[in-house]
């Protein structure tokens, strides 16, 4: 995912926006009678760098919030509110740098950029409705954004256009999702590699663990950093995980549900691989992403391309992509990077060389997307033939570009999730392109989470 934000400004929806005379979106009803309980912090830690010159965090925090959606908003909020407010910053500071010189004005385009990511997903979701409402995000979002804010001392405005930053940010990441056959013993393993960041924002040293127990809802964790709202990478009790990437398409809208919301919807409500996708198929779409959805317990995975108005489900069957010479398939895995296998998906693609005016798709394969993240998945896959954690982290250290943010393995059976994190010179100077790749997060040591210590297990564990 790349830190760009200029496809957010067209003139026409900030004027739209700056004359819609609509009020924002007032989140105070929400606010809890009593003040919520403090967060419970622990930490996950991370082996050190082996060059002196390279620092990382010598551990992940890992907050667990329990409650309903206000109280545990609440208890993130009030745990790093220097945190929040730099993230609000540092966000208004990269919208600024992309927007300024095609303004000639600083402040004009702070204040443009206000407005406009204040109302996207409050007022002025779809340009063509201004009288467009908060339809797509539940209340229970609502009191989580508004329990930040007065968590962090923060305007719920402030949290609403983090939102709008990262759905509206360019993105290009890489995963696959492996069972059965295709791994050692059968176990599901899954790879998500978030692409991401921005050398003035550096993320890397906000990331965090969100252990999360709704009081409504089943227990999930969640990997992120501060300043993200919703999830984009996690994994839930019932074994249900994520891998989100990032897929440019001239389809889409702002009237649909925010991606990360739509993901922590699926971490915190289904418990089995048909109600995670029928939470995506129901879900307004928004852009153009393609996800992968595992289910340990199952053993089962599920590949969904989606825009804003398609959806497509491959079930990873063996005939998956008969006539399309460009995807293969197997049985018991299947990976992406941003390009769509369903043609009709392919026909509305900006990314991986896509063309919406061309009366038939073009193919990827001269694409850097295809050619460095989907096929090295698919020819190291057939080179190992079958895979284990180890093989797995291979193959992530070598589709990940150097804007690799986090690479994360799932491998809920053994009670694990593998967690590097970007790395980043200890003095604070920015690397050059060529020193970035031995910075990236796959290339260093992981972080091992325990999956016992954020949901434990009800019965005992069989001798």
């Amino acid at each position: 995912m790349k830190s760009k934000t200029r496809a957010m400004f067209f003139p026409l929806a900030l004027f739209l926006t700056l004359h819609s005379g609509c009020a924002l979106q007032d989140y105070s009803a929400h606010r809890s009678s009593q003040k919520p309980s403090p967060a419970q912090i622990l930490a996950v830690k991370i082996p050190h760098s082996p060059e002196a010159d390279l620092t990382n965090l010598d551990s992940i925090p890992l907050l667990k919030l329990k409650g309903n959606g206000y109280d545990r908003g609440y208890q993130y909020g009030q745990q790093y509110p220097k945190r929040w407010k730099e993230a609000v910053q540092k966000l208004e500071a990269a919208a600024v740098r992309e927007i300024a010189p095609a303004l000639r004005s600083k402040w004009l385009a702070a204040t443009l950029y206000r407005a406009y990511t204040a109302h996207v997903f409050n007022i002025v979701d779809d340009f063509s409705d201004p009288k467009g409402s908060l339809k797509r995000m539940p209340a229970e979002y609502q009191a989580y954004v508004q329990g930040i804010a007065d968590g962090a001392g923060l305007e719920s405005s402030d949290i609403t256009r983090l939102i709008a930053t990262v759905m509206l940010s360019d993105a290009s990441c890489s995963g696959f999702i492996a069972y059965g056959p295709a791994t050692e013993d059968g176990r599901l393993i899954q790879l998500r590699n978030l692409d991401w960041g921005d050398p003035h924002m550096r993320p890397q040293d906000a990331t965090v663990l969100l252990a999360h127990e709704p009081e409504n809802g089943y227990r999930y964790l969640s990997i992120g950093f501060v300043g993200l709202i919703g999830s984009v990478s996690g994994i839930n009790e019932h074994g249900i995980s994520l891998t989100e990437i990032g897929s440019e398409t001239a389809d889409k809208t702002r009237a649909g549900m925010p991606m990360p919301l739509m993901l922590e919807s699926i971490l915190a409500r289904a418990k089995n691989l048909d109600e995670a996708l029928q939470i995506m198929r129901e879900s307004p779409g928004s852009g153009g992403y393609n996800f992968l959805v595992g289910s340990a317990k199952e053993r089962r995975g599920a590949v969904v391309e989606k825009t804003a108005n398609k959806t497509a489900v491959f079930l990873m069957e063996l005939d998956n992509y008969k006539g399309n010479d460009d995807f293969q398939s197997f049985q018991g895995f299947d990976c992406r990077a941003d390009t769509a296998a369903d043609l009709s998906v392919r026909k509305s693609q900006l990314c991986s060389g896509g063309d919406p005016s061309a009366s038939k798709p073009p193919s990827p394969s001269k694409s850097g997307a295809y050619r460095k993240r989907y096929k090295p998945q698919v020819e190291l896959f057939q080179k190992f033939k079958t895979l284990n954690i180890e093989r797995a982290a291979e193959i992530a250290d070598r589709v990940a570009p150097r804007s690799n943010l986090h690479s994360i393995l799932y491998d809920f059976e053994k009670r694990r999730v593998y967690v590097r994190n970007k790395a980043w010179y200890r003095d604070g100077r920015h690397p050059s392109k060529k020193e970035e790749k031995r910075l990236k997060a796959a290339s260093q040591a992981p972080a091992v989470v325990d999956l016992d210590l954020i949901f434990p297990r009800k019965k005992p564990i069989e001798p």
